[in-house]
């Protein structure tokens, strides 16, 4: 056998062709080949095969073999991107899920690069997909986390008071309601900006209305963070006083004038009345989402008015909330995400929402709570792939049916301790609370049922036991714990009769009526759920790109600035300082163009409502530009700053 034999075919410019064959089925990744704008598969490896089960059929396209598994996980717009511009996109442990044909399905966790595959004019002609399975890695670091969370816990303490000071501002909790499911969380966007201003609340009232709460301070650090605390407590202390949402704002605005920083501030609340009508007002906020059957979602109007001390008056508008209909409240940190143009952004926002509602998108392990799903499963699959840029806050309320009665008799027995706990642990479980509620009414019926068989029929014939719950509209459970006896109670010595002060010490408020027909104790406690106040920071991956921005001064009279790209937190400082050089050189007319303004996020907002303050202050007349339709046009509509649409150019 000669040289040439040994070493194989090496006239190619990579070698041995059938060496680069095996080397692609051998590779430990999963790698899939597409062809054309269908994305045709033309060929995949065995990692593929293992991953997908047999799957993928050559010449068929990719997104058929998965079928609809992946639609509502990202995988789509990664592919197409990659095919479509040209640009690598790039996934870092992303959960996925698939549905196999046995009934079974698996959980991933997978680093995945989606890269152009290009053809011989260099122009993209498919993508090439490949993925690294992580799970064991990402399940051995949740592990480890789970042993450290103790000293994650002192970390965060000694990590700086600032942190410290939003976690006491904002709620940690919602309230759970007869007639309403409630889900909330809250994303630091990183913690190197430190605290933010955004915020959420839920009012209770006892009539069976609830009242939502989304805010949004802008900027961070601890003067944004004491300005969401002191418009929070101002609004509660209106809201608990049953003042409608308009009302309130209007009340918040004054307050705000007083308090530089809170200044702009933009704000949404929505009251749920008991028969599901919705009176709304939006303070220079995005509007509610409305989540519906049958494409029946959207995004509701605003109401009209702008952002807090702005010396736009808030209105109010209404709608109708459905059974099983939900509505959601978000701040712009899950629209003003890198490289997602602002439509793109509210349609994605307004599919991924539907789909975690119904439950048709990574539904295994998914929280039953269809509110929870929504506000998990939304941040978690919008910042997979681009990230986020400022914080996020989602808070969601679907119509129920009003919660159950529950109504139990028993026999005073052995066994009436284990059979009241089991039917509590069923009726909890529909209304879904936190976990510290659960055990506090499930101690405080072992206690009080106890007592009766212990001592409400000693030396006479056991009577009857009833256990009765009920969740008031406030949020609050009423148990009552009723026997027909005559209590004899022994004398308190060790562990003997220490039942009552035991219960009093962990309930909010412990009743016990005594009277010659028998004894009815009563607990009062509220019912919360944790709300999913998360410190990680969700980072863009390592290929994402900046989009391209600019800001310069056309020489004209009046003077004129232009802003291409984004407007934002990291563009701001520029674009005002060309505005301050406007606004000093023209002699009673300037003007901002937005036409070219791919995103004008809230930070922008606030430089132009200061520039226009500046502008006043000056006695020149700044003119914004932004076309109908456009990205600046709708931010603008929003928080009612005037603008001139230019007349479109005659063809």
């Amino acid at each position: 056998m000669g040289e040439d034999d040994e070493l194989g075919d090496t006239t190619h410019p990579y070698g041995d062709h059938g060496a680069a064959v095996d080397g692609f089925e051998q590779l430990p990744l999963m790698v899939v080949v597409t062809d054309g704008p269908d994305l045709r598969t033309i060929a995949f490896n065995a990692g593929a095969r293992q991953i997908t089960r047999g799957r993928l059929k050559a010449g068929e396209p990719v997104l058929d073999g998965f079928g609809p598994d992946l639609a509502g996980q990202g995988w789509p717009d990664a592919l197409l991107t990659a095919t479509s511009t040209g640009r690598s996109v790039s996934m870092d442990e992303a959960r996925v899920q698939l549905h196999h044909a046995d009934g079974t399905t698996t959980e991933h966790f997978l680093d995945s690069l989606f890269a152009p595959r290009l053809g011989a004019d260099g122009r993209p002609r498919g993508c090439i997909m490949v993925s690294r399975e992580v799970t064991a890695r990402v399940r051995a670091r949740e592990a480890l986390e789970a042993e450290l969370a103790e000293l994650r816990q002192r970390y965060s303490q000694a990590r700086g008071t600032v942190r410290d000071l939003q976690r006491a501002l904002l709620a940690d909790a919602v309230p759970v309601l007869p007639r309403l499911d409630v889900g909330a969380r809250y994303v630091l966007a990183s913690d190197e900006q430190g605290a933010g201003g955004d915020w959420f609340d839920v009012v209770s009232r006892e009539d069976g209305s609830a009242v939502l709460v989304v805010g949004d301070v802008v900027g961070h650090g601890p003067a944004a963070a004491v300005a969401m605390g002191q418009l929070r407590s101002v609004l509660l202390s209106q809201l608990r006083a049953g003042i409608g949402p308009a009302q309130a704002l209007a009340f918040l605005d004054g307050f705000a004038a007083t308090v530089p920083e809170a200044r702009r501030a933009t704000v949404c609340v929505v009251e749920v009345g008991p028969d599901g009508g919705l009176l709304y007002s939006t303070a220079g906020h995005p509007p509610p989402l409305l989540l519906a059957d049958a494409g029946g979602s959207r995004f509701l109007p605003p109401s009209g008015g702008g952002p807090l001390a702005t010396g736009v008056v808030p209105l109010e508008a209404t709608a109708h909330l459905a059974p099983g209909e939900m509505v959601v409240l978000y701040t712009d940190g899950i629209l003003e995400r890198p490289g997602v143009a602002p439509a793109a952004a509210t349609t994605q926002l307004l599919g991924t929402a539907a789909a975690a509602r119904s439950n048709t998108v990574m539904p295994v392990g998914a929280p039953g709570s269809a509110a929870e799903r929504v506000c998990a499963l939304t941040i978690e699959l919008l910042t997979r792939s681009t990230g986020q840029v400022d914080d996020i806050t989602l808070l969601a309320a679907q119509r129920r049916a009003p919660a159950p009665v529950l109504d139990l008799r028993l026999e005073p027995g052995p066994d009436a301790v284990a059979r009241a706990r089991a039917a509590l642990v069923r009726w909890l479980d529909a209304l879904g609370p936190g976990e510290d509620d659960v055990r506090v009414l499930l101690h405080a019926a072992t206690e009080l049922v106890a007592n009766v068989v212990d001592h409400a029929y000693l030396g006479s014939v056991p009577g009857e036991l009833r256990v009765r719950a009920r969740l008031e509209p406030s949020g609050q459970v009423v148990l009552e714990v009723a026997d027909r006896g005559s209590w004899k109670l022994p004398v308190l010595t060790g562990e003997r009769g220490r039942g009552l002060a035991l219960v009093r010490r962990l309930v909010d408020r412990l009743e016990v009526d005594r009277s010659p027909d028998g004894t009815t104790a009563t607990v009062h406690q509220a019912l919360r759920r944790p709300a999913g106040l998360l410190e990680r920071r969700v980072a863009p991956p390592a290929t994402s790109e900046r989009e391209h921005f600019d800001v310069f001064a056309e020489a004209v009279d009046p003077p004129r600035v232009v802003v291409v790209g984004p407007l934002d937190a990291a563009t701001a400082a520029e674009t005002g300082a060309y505005l301050e050089l406007a606004l000093s050189e023209a002699d009673d007319r300037a003007s901002l163009d937005l036409s070219a303004t791919t995103l004008l996020a809230s930070a922008g907002v606030d430089l132009l409502f200061r520039v226009a303050e500046r502008a006043r202050a000056v006695g020149v007349e700044l003119e914004l530009v932004a076309p109908n339709g456009s990205p600046a046009q709708q931010v603008l509509d929003l928080v009612r700053l005037p603008y001139r649409a230019p007349m479109e150019e005659a063809s």
